[in-house]
């Protein structure tokens, strides 16, 4: 290869890095800004996550102890039955064990 054309590649790869290295140093700048603006997105989309986990958990909270209280209250009327029940049925109850142990 003739040396005249050794020396222009050479001034062409020189310009050419001259220019890659411009673009590099121009563009780093605006890169860097916008992952900063990103992660800022980022955090605040964080945030309102959390902020709307930690109101979702309350919601499950009262949730859970309202039918607690229902669970409850069905559980005494349950038992107010019973002991109804067991008022009308003792009578029968006490004259069959009776009959039952004097026929014995």
């Amino acid at each position: 290869m003739p040396r005249r054309f050794r020396r222009a590649s050479s001034a062409h790869v020189i310009l050419l890095n001259l220019v890659l290295s411009f673009q590099a140093a121009y563009a780093a700048p605006i890169i860097m800004m916008s992952q900063n603006r990103q992660s800022e997105i980022d955090r605040k989309h964080a945030e309102y996550d959390y902020r709307i986990n930690v109101k979702a958990e309350l919601e499950i909270e009262l949730l859970h102890n309202k039918i607690d209280a229902l669970r409850e209250q069905e559980i005494l009327k349950l038992i107010n039955i019973i002991q109804r029940l067991s008022a009308h049925l003792a009578p029968e109850l006490v004259a069959a064990i009776e009959a039952e142990h004097g026929a014995g």
